[in-house]
């Protein structure tokens, strides 16, 4: 049983030496926060895609309450049943578009949800994004779950860029391609908009001040090319996909090796649908988890430490890593 306790996220941060992170949703809702925006606070991407209104699709969407994983996950559940009771090709194949569909739709609405970048930022923004920059850099190893462009706008405001990831130019590639690199410290297990498939590896975009990255990503996008996304409802479907892609299985098995403190900011661990994080988090040598959770109330953090403890069970009798939970409500990401 994990000991109940809600603790103080930046208070932890600070007695911690060897500490990495795991990004969620919650850094871009803090984010809009900060910056009075709406860009990451995904509650409105249906008004973004191109769904027509009274479809199927849309109507599921809704009552999904426009949780697009959900609404995958039921999409994916319907066609395993269909195999398994040997309904007709054509209404399989339908629903696969479907899903395709949903897929596609939910890239272009997150890329109409980005602002252009920080390029014309105001004095005070400046120094909101070097706050954001300075707690980055605290972490050896930063992993992020989402794929909007934050993090990569982040890193790759100014000069010095922040840490490095696992991508390098090469000859026969427009883009940068995946080379596996364990100094590198910027994992995206779950893909991100400026990451392509190849084949079963993938390529990061190349982006320079005359051609923006969201520029280049509208581009591709436009052109057919879709990137990498990890979008399935459960953690056991999200696992799958990231077993058939060489850089996102190795993004994934780095979490397996985290040592010292490991945080997470944000991120959504109940119902299973990122189970798959919380079992490498377990099976790593990690001294302790500290889970991020914006102002918790007792029921809250009682429902994520069980969660954690549930997945424990399953995975036997292994070293058991002592697992808190702290209140991100006061931590300053972006105070200047």
């Amino acid at each position: 049983m994990f000991e109940f306790k809600i603790l103080n996220f930046e208070n932890e941060l600070n007695r911690s030496d060897s500490k990495s992170i795991i990004i969620g949703n919650g850094f871009g809702i803090s984010f809009d926060q900060a910056f009075g925006s709406k860009c990451f606070s995904w509650n409105n991407l249906l008004e973004l895609c191109e769904i027509e209104e009274g479809s199927p699709l849309y109507s599921l969407l809704q009552e999904c309450n426009l949780d697009f994983e959900l609404a995958h996950q039921k999409l994916n559940n319907a066609i395993d049943v269909f195999v398994k009771y040997g309904e007709d090709e054509n209404k399989i194949r339908f629903y696969q578009q479907q899903v395709e569909i949903l897929r596609e739709q939910l890239v272009l609405a997150v890329s109409a949800s980005h602002p252009n970048s920080f390029a014309n930022a105001t004095p005070e923004m400046c120094a909101k994004i070097e706050s954001g920059r300075r707690f980055l850099r605290q972490f050896d190893e930063i992993y992020s779950l989402n794929y909007d462009l934050l993090l990569y706008w982040l890193r790759c405001y100014k000069k010095p860029y922040i840490g490095t990831d696992s991508f390098c130019n090469s000859n026969e590639h427009d883009d940068l391609v995946f080379s596996p690199d364990d100094n590198s410290n910027f994992l995206f297990p779950h893909g991100a908009l400026f990451l392509n498939r190849n084949g079963i590896s993938a390529t990061k975009v190349r982006s320079s001040q005359y051609d923006p990255i969201l520029a280049v990503v509208e581009r591709n996008i436009e052109n057919g090319v879709f990137p990498i996304t990890v979008s399935e409802g459960t953690g056991k479907q999200k696992r799958e996909v990231i077993r058939g892609n060489k850089y996102l299985s190795y993004c994934y098995d780095r979490i397996q090796k985290v040592e010292g403190s490991v945080f997470t900011f944000g991120c959504s661990f109940l119902c299973g649908k990122d189970e798959h994080i919380i079992q490498q988090l377990l099976r790593s040598p990690a001294e302790r988890i500290v889970i991020g959770e914006y102002a918790p109330d007792r029921a809250r953090a009682i429902q994520l430490l069980n969660e954690f403890e549930q997945v424990q069970k399953k995975q036997g009798h292994r070293r058991q890593i002592p697992v808190f939970i702290a209140d991100t409500s006061d931590i300053g990401i972006w105070k200047t």
